[in-house]
């Protein structure tokens, strides 16, 4: 007895359907075990995926990532050694994450740049090492400027969208070669 299965991989079309609607955001969850246990590679398909189908510039800062299962952890999700380094394996695994992480303030790009780089508290919240976030960003922007060079498209507003996630201007902090 032979199955019909679709011709169309349901996955592919929910990424596809999300990305032609203009306003769409990818949630991608991911649980406790899955960062305990650094399985990156739901990530790494669905931006497999992404670039597979030629959906790389359409998916330009439209993927939030939610970390689940740290309820009763009191700790904001940048100090838990487990999230940072799980983030650690990702921006090995995806140098070109960033640009697809969507940028309002405190969500995926925030919290994945605060796992990386060193973060301290005043009274105003958390304040980025601003030395570490200048390497970061213009690392990525070089990454970016690079990859949209290759798709044949402007990369001056996946740049600004990536800076202006922090309140700055592209290259507002010096490259530092160290």
């Amino acid at each position: 007895m032979q199955h019909a299965f679709p011709s169309v991989n349901p996955f592919n079309q929910i990424l596809e359907d999300t990305f032609r609607d203009p306003e769409g955001i990818y949630l991608v969850s991911i649980d406790r075990s899955a960062v305990q246990d650094h399985q990156t590679s739901i990530v790494t398909h669905i931006i497999d995926t992404i670039l597979s189908r030629d959906l790389g510039p359409t998916a330009a800062g439209r993927i939030a990532i939610e970390i689940t299962g740290y309820d009763d952890d009191i700790r904001d999700p940048i100090d838990i050694p487990e999230i940072r380094s799980f983030m650690t394996d990702l921006d090995v695994t995806i140098p070109l994450l960033p640009f697809f992480l969507e940028n309002t303030q405190s969500g995926s790009l925030i919290r994945y740049t605060g796992c990386l780089v060193d973060v301290f508290y005043d009274d105003d919240g958390a304040v980025f090492d601003l030395e570490q976030l200048g390497v970061f960003l213009n690392s990525k922007s070089a990454l970016i400027s690079q990859v949209c060079t290759g798709w044949g498209i402007d990369p001056t507003p996946h740049i600004t969208r990536l800076w202006e996630g922090f309140d700055l201007e592209p290259d507002a902090i010096p490259d530092t070669n160290f």
